[in-house]
Formats: structure tokens, C-alpha cells, sequence
């Protein structure tokens, strides 16, 4: 793991918070989405790191 993929990681865990924050069900799933995304670019950077430190 990276800056970068360890970044994406703690913005995935920020999303979800503020998911749980959510009253409908379309903004609960639009953050989860949003928290998915972060996951899926952080295991693409720790598959194929493009900032090594």
C-alpha cells in the first residue's frame, strides 16, 4: 500500500460515515457507491502503483 491507495481507503471509510448520516435510500446508496469507487481506485493503485515513496 501507498500514500495514494492508503488516501482512497480513508476517503472510502469518510463516505460511509456520512452515509450513515443519510435518510433516503437513494442518498444512502449514493454514498456507498461513492465509498465503492474509493475501494476499487485504491486496489487498482496497490495492483499498479503510480506513486511510490
Amino acid at each position: 500500500m501507498n500514500a495514494w491507495s492508503e488516501y482512497l481507503r480513508e476517503q472510502a471509510v469518510i463516505a460511509d460515515r456520512y452515509a450513515k448520516t443519510m435518510t433516503t435510500a437513494e442518498t444512502i446508496k449514493e454514498f456507498l457507491d461513492i465509498a465503492e469507487s474509493f475501494r476499487r481506485d485504491a486496489d487498482a493503485e496497490d495492483a499498479n502503483p503510480t506513486y511510490e515513496h
